[in-house]
This record gives structure tokens, sequence and C-alpha cells, in this order.
């Protein structure tokens, strides 16, 4: 199966939000592009609400790039998610 997502931005520190889905019969790492991993929640529960949802690490971005690499690492197997975050 195919693996989709869409991420969609705003402005002034408000929620993000990331849809994703998962085909059966596989998993996904997943990066949460948040310094907050209490602010993630997926269809509106948070993390602790999602024992299948595995938080791996927080991931510090430590280049002078422009494109962050900061954010929460998350373990996700087949299925269809929903998050949203403040960035």
């Amino acid at each position: 199966g195919k693996v989709s997502s869409a991420l969609a931005w705003t402005k002034n520190n408000e929620p993000g939000t990331l849809n994703i889905v998962i085909p059966a019969n596989t998993s996904a790492t997943v990066l949460i592009p948040t310094k907050d991993a209490n602010s993630i929640t997926e269809s509106g529960k948070t993390l602790a609400e999602h024992p299948e949802i595995k938080v791996l690490e927080m991931e510090k971005d430590n280049t002078n790039s422009k494109a962050s690499r900061a954010g929460v690492r998350l373990s996700l197997g087949s299925g269809s998610y929903s998050f949203r975050f403040v960035p």
C-alpha cells in the first residue's frame, strides 16, 4: 500500500496538523515538528491516551539549516492518524 501524509502549518504559534495514512501490515517512524511533546494530540486525545503510539525520542536540530529537523519522533502502526501540535 501507499503511505500518505499532509502537513498544514499555521502562523503565530497556533496548532499545526499532520494527517498520515499507513497501510495495513506496516509501521512507520514519524517526526512531528514540535519542541513540546505534550502539545501533540491525535484525534483530540493526548499521546498518553494512545498506548499504540510510542514516543521514541525528542530530536534536536544541531544544524544551521533553515529546514529544521527538530521534533518528536513517534513509532506508528498501520492506520489513519490526525495529529495536532504546537510548532
